[in-house]
């Protein structure tokens, strides 16, 4: 069963929700939405269990992800 979920954004915000579907290769917003769900979950689930997310950039430096999450 499918859930309808209408979601607003100010101008800035769907200028990157926009951004992000044409990086991703997402062909609907609903699709980028999802993903981005679906990886927060992953990110989540997985600093939730004890383990960290790392990164590591071009010149080897290696850090610790986080999420910063946006007021309400």
């Amino acid at each position: 069963m499918a859930h309808r979920v209408q979601l607003d954004f100010s101008d800035a915000g769907f200028k990157e929700l926009t951004s992000i579907k044409e990086q991703s290769g997402s062909a609907t917003n609903a699709g980028t939405i999802r993903n981005a769900l679906a990886l927060f979950k992953w990110y989540l689930e997985t600093v939730n269990g004890g383990a960290e997310v790392l990164v590591r950039a071009k010149d080897g430096e290696v850090e610790r992800v986080k999420f910063v999450m946006s007021p309400q």
